[in-house]
């Protein structure tokens, strides 16, 4: 689940990402990402709260979106510093296949490319 906190007539100014649990049981945890720039229909930038669960440190999230024949081409690049790099890889590599495959359900549409390097 993600929690968006608008700021008055300027869009988002942070969202928080609830997960689940990694295995059957245990607790979920929560991820902390500030907005530093929003343009409706064109995307934002944020930078995640530090410390935070995943290690990150110098954090840039990136979403783009793009009109593309017969909807919208959105490309999300992840921009940070990790302890463990390989770790991380995998798991958005996973996030972006959990997050693209519902709205592909939703919406309509395929997954042109997903690339984690």
């Amino acid at each position: 689940m993600i929690e968006v906190t608008p700021e008055e007539g300027k869009g988002p100014r942070k969202y928080i990402c609830h997960f689940n649990p990694l295995e059957s049981e245990g607790d979920g945890f929560v991820h902390r990402e500030l907005v530093r720039w929003y343009e409706p229909n064109v995307g934002f930038a944020s930078v995640a709260e530090e410390p935070n669960v995943f290690g990150l440190s110098k954090s840039l999230s990136l979403v783009t979106l793009e009109p593309a024949p017969g909807g919208t081409t959105v490309t999300w690049e992840q921009y940070y510093d990790a302890s463990d790099l390989e770790m991380n890889k995998a798991a958005f590599d996973q996030a972006l296949a959990d997050i693209a495959t519902p709205l592909v359900g939703r919406f309509g549409g395929q997954i042109v490319e997903r690339h984690v390097e």
